[in-house]
This record gives C-alpha cells, structure tokens and sequence, in this order.
C-alpha cells in the first residue's frame, strides 16, 4: 500500500532541498506534515520566516 501523503512529503522535502529560505503561514503548528518541513529546516540550517500575526 502506498502512503501518499508520506510521498507527497518525500517530495517536499526534495524540493526544499533546492532552498534557503522556507515560509510558515499562520497555523503551521497544527499540520503534522509542516511541524515535520519546520524541524528539517531547522536541522539543515535553512532560514526560516513566519507569516506576522495581525
């Protein structure tokens, strides 16, 4: 059985690869799949920017 939504990750990640910088909208706390994208910036050394709450 195929986990899409673990391969729509995979290939994320794969693009994030191309980046230096990755932008968080409001609410990315609450989706798994952006707490994961938030850590691997993270871990990688990317620079991360958050949506400024109103």
């Amino acid at each position: 059985m195929v986990q899409i939504p673990l391969c729509f990750l995979a290939k994320l990640l794969e693009n994030m690869s191309l980046c230096h910088v990755v932008y968080f909208c409001k609410g990315w706390e609450n989706v798994r799949g952006c707490r994961i994208e938030h850590e691997v910036a993270k871990a990688y050394g990317l620079e991360v920017m958050y949506e400024e709450e109103s």
